[in-house]
């Protein structure tokens, strides 16, 4: 309990988060607990959070890591949530498929 007491403000740690240099696809893994072999997958398929190519550098910045945390928060498992893209190939899903 003393430890949380001694740790910065939330909106000090959030700047320090959103103001740090992009990740890189390990990194990203690491932050959202995944495996980097996962967020590989989504890049060619889709369902995974946004990324920045630069050249051939894959990078992820903070603030879309937290933006896919949060678009990914379920009340259930039925919980389809505000974005009913099928997560492989990233096309809307109807009622009829």
């Amino acid at each position: 309990m003393d430890r949380f007491l001694n740790d910065p403000p939330l909106n000090t740690r959030m700047d320090r988060f959103l103001n740090e240099p992009p990740l890189t696809t390990r990194e990203a893994a690491r932050e959202l607990s995944l495996k980097p072999s996962t967020l590989e997958v989504w890049r060619v398929r889709g369902g995974g959070p946004v990324f920045l190519q630069l050249g051939r550098a894959i990078r992820y910045r903070r603030e879309d890591l937290l933006a896919f945390m949060e678009s990914s928060l379920r009340e259930s498992t039925s919980d389809p949530g505000d974005d009913t893209r099928d997560q492989v190939g990233g096309c809307k899903r109807t009622r009829g498929d």
